[in-house]
């Protein structure tokens, strides 16, 4: 990728996430009030350390910091779209899991659109901080995650993207009711989920050989563990400053958007020694 390409893909991804923070800040300002709405379970006084205000955005800083996610997954979606003009309609499908991220454009659009949803469902939690954002806040952690898991499977089997498509819808709706029946087994479910993610790169590492910048890996996952340290000192109230315009969990946001758009990177490293 070319210096001015890569320039251009930044400057559509910014425009792009600043018209979506316009669209979303307009569309909750619509909104009278959250208070005729099931409250979220961390309601009233658990819902990290961010101050909670009246109004349609009630913590700004936790809200405002999920465009982190919504720029990286635009920027991950357009570098799915360099692929595909790189190498024609439908890219490469033969299950080369050595190179499958860079060769299966629908794995980034995928990853990116992902990031995006999850972008976008924390924003709706943290901005309202209801019953139903809370739902919508950990399933967008499931479709990221999910993802990831389900990529990983791919890569250790060799399967099309439409077997693993059925694989990881099925994985969703799993989630979805979940969330509904036992919602207080939501960070738990989630943490099982990073865990098996984990468990399956490991594996592909293993039976799948071939160059990756590890690098990339090591750095994504050192500011997982910084952000998840953040996130606990945060919700322990261990480092709180309610009315501050620094927060803990929006930095957990920041750092997990890193996080992700690194473990992309990682994913197109695989195979190739230069550049990704």
């Amino acid at each position: 990728m070319n210096e001015p390409a890569a320039q251009k893909r930044i400057l559509v991804a910014a425009l792009l996430t600043s018209l979506a923070a316009i669209g979303a800040g307009a569309a909750l300002g619509q909104v009278s009030g959250w208070e005729n709405w099931m409250p979220a379970t961390c309601m009233p006084d658990r819902c990290f350390c961010e101050a909670v205000v009246d109004g349609s955005i009630r913590q700004p800083v936790n809200t405002w910091s999920n465009l982190g996610f919504i720029l990286i997954g635009i920027l991950i979606i357009l570098r799915g779209e360099d692929d595909l003009s790189a190498r024609g309609p439908g890219g490469d499908t033969t299950g080369n899991s050595v190179a499958l991220m860079r060769n299966t454009p629908v794995y980034s659009w995928i990853y990116g659109a992902a990031m995006v949803v999850l972008g976008f469902s924390s924003f709706f939690y943290h901005a309202s901080l209801t019953f139903v954002g809370q739902w919508f806040d950990v399933m967008g952690m499931y479709v990221l995650v999910g993802f990831m898991l389900a990529y990983n499977v791919s890569r250790l089997t060799g399967s099309s993207p439409q077997r693993i498509s059925v694989v990881y819808a099925t994985g969703l709706a799993l989630g979805a009711w979940l969330l509904i029946a036992w919602p207080e087994a939501r960070r738990w479910a989630f943490a099982a989920l990073v865990l098996v993610a984990v468990g399956a790169e490991l594996a592909v590492r293993r039976r799948v050989p071939g160059p990756r910048a590890d690098r990339l890996l090591v750095g994504s996952l050192a500011l997982l563990v910084l952000a998840f340290g953040i996130w606990l000192a945060d919700l322990k109230g261990w480092m709180c400053s309610p009315q501050s315009c620094l927060q803990g969990h929006g930095a957990w946001h920041l750092l997990c958007s890193a996080s992700a758009g690194l473990f992309y990177l990682y994913y197109r490293s695989e195979g190739q020694n230069q550049a990704v």
